[in-house]
C-alpha cells in the first residue's frame, strides 16, 4: 500500500524534473538561436550603414583613382565636383548598394563568429578581460 504510493510518487516527482530540465534546456537553445539571429541582423545592418556612410569618400577616391589612371590628374576639389556636376545627391551614393550586398553579409558573419568564439574562450562573461576579447577577435577575423 504506502510503498507503491511512495514509489509511484517518487516516479511522478522524477518525471516532472525531467520534464523541467528538458524544458528548461529546450528554452535555452531557442534562446540562443534567438541571440544568434539578433547578432546577424544586428552585425547586417551596422555593415550596411557604415558602408552607406563612407560612400561618398569611397565613391570619390575611386573617381580619383581612375582619373589618375588615364593621366588627368584630379585634386580632391575637383572630384568632388564632378560628382556633384552628376545631378543629385544619389551621385554620391552610386554603387553603393553592390558595396553593401558585400559587406553586409561579412559583417554579420563576422560579429557572429566573435560572439561564438567569446562564449567559447572568456571564463567570466561579465568581466571580459582584453586578451580575451582580443583572442576572440582574432578568431572570428581569421575565419
Amino acid at each position: 500500500g504506502d510503498d507503491v504510493q511512495q514509489q509511484h510518487a517518487a516516479v511522478l516527482q522524477a518525471e516532472r524534473e525531467a520534464q523541467a530540465a528538458l524544458d528548461l534546456h529546450q528554452q535555452a537553445r531557442s534562446d540562443a538561436r534567438r541571440r544568434t539571429l539578433s547578432i546577424l541582423t544586428a552585425g547586417g545592418v551596422a555593415g550596411a550603414i557604415s558602408r552607406t556612410a563612407t560612400a561618398p569618400v569611397d565613391r570619390l577616391k575611386m573617381i580619383m583613382q581612375v582619373n589618375d589612371q588615364a593621366g588627368a590628374r584630379l585634386t580632391l576639389r575637383k572630384a568632388f565636383r564632378t560628382m556633384a556636376a552628376e545631378g543629385s545627391v544619389r551621385a554620391f551614393f552610386r554603387g553603393n548598394g553592390a558595396n553593401v550586398v558585400k559587406i553586409a553579409p561579412e559583417t554579420a558573419l563576422k560579429l557572429t563568429f566573435n560572439d561564438s568564439m567569446k562564449a567559447l574562450i572568456v571564463r567570466d562573461k561579465h568581466n571580459i578581460r582584453p586578451h580575451e576579447r582580443m583572442m576572440a577577435g582574432a578568431l572570428a577575423g581569421a575565419s
